[in-house]
């Protein structure tokens, strides 16, 4: 139950700051950081991003006609990425009160850590 709970406050953090962005003005796809090794949700394996977060992100995008590009970080860096502006999102990702005032997260996610 924990899992779920946070794959779907991981999920919405992701695809909302996508969201957000993906109706301005890009050169190519949005670039989206995916943790490299927190499998089976999402990690680098034989050279892919693979996962079922990574599977439920690439639907949202391609259900909102956007494209995008996955890109394998280590959590720190993909965070440091995303605060940056390197990054349109990071995920997975859990809000907490560590990150709530530096990330835009969604209203409804929960800021205390789920873990």
């Amino acid at each position: 139950m924990i899992a779920r709970r946070l794959l779907a406050n991981c999920l919405r953090s992701a695809i909302l700051g996508g969201c957000l962005l993906a109706g301005q003005v890009h050169a190519g796809p949005l670039l989206i950081g995916a943790e490299d090794d927190w499998y089976p949700f999402t990690a680098l394996r034989d050279g892919q991003i693979k996962g079922m977060s990574v599977d439920i992100v690439k639907a949202a995008f391609a259900a909102a006609d956007t494209d995008i590009q996955l890109v394998s970080y280590p959590y720190a860096r993909c965070m440091k990425m995303a605060l940056e502006g390197a990054l349109i999102a990071c995920f997975n990702t859990a809000p907490d009160a560590r990150i709530a005032n530096e990330y835009r997260l969604p209203a409804n996610a929960d800021r205390k850590s789920v873990v």
